[in-house]
């Protein structure tokens, strides 16, 4: 947790209040936290921020703005992903290792 934010920091030009949660639902936190005021989301979850705007509505909060992510590719072509890098396909640069 601590390699993410001190990445983000390293990235933030503005010096933004980020904070940096472990999810420990689908939803939990992006739904009943009313503070919350963007999600980034990946091109494959992206419908989800419809689901969790409309649950964030019945409970009187306003909708989250969604920040789209695109993938990452690796030298492959295809995305890095946390399965194939421990899969040992790739490592998290995207070098193909098989």
């Amino acid at each position: 947790m601590q390699a993410v934010t001190d990445e983000i920091a390293a990235l933030d030009e503005w010096d933004r209040n980020v904070e940096i949660r472990t999810l420990t639902s689908e939803h939990a936190i992006a739904t009943e936290d009313p503070a919350i005021d963007a999600l980034v989301v990946s091109p494959e979850t992206a419908p989800e921020l419809e689901v969790i705007n409309d649950r964030r509505r019945e409970r009187g909060f306003e909708p989250l703005s969604g920040i789209v992510a695109p993938y990452v590719l690796a030298d492959d072509g295809e995305r890095i992903s946390s399965t194939r890098i421990v899969n040992g396909e790739i490592d998290e640069y995207g070098t193909v290792l098989e």
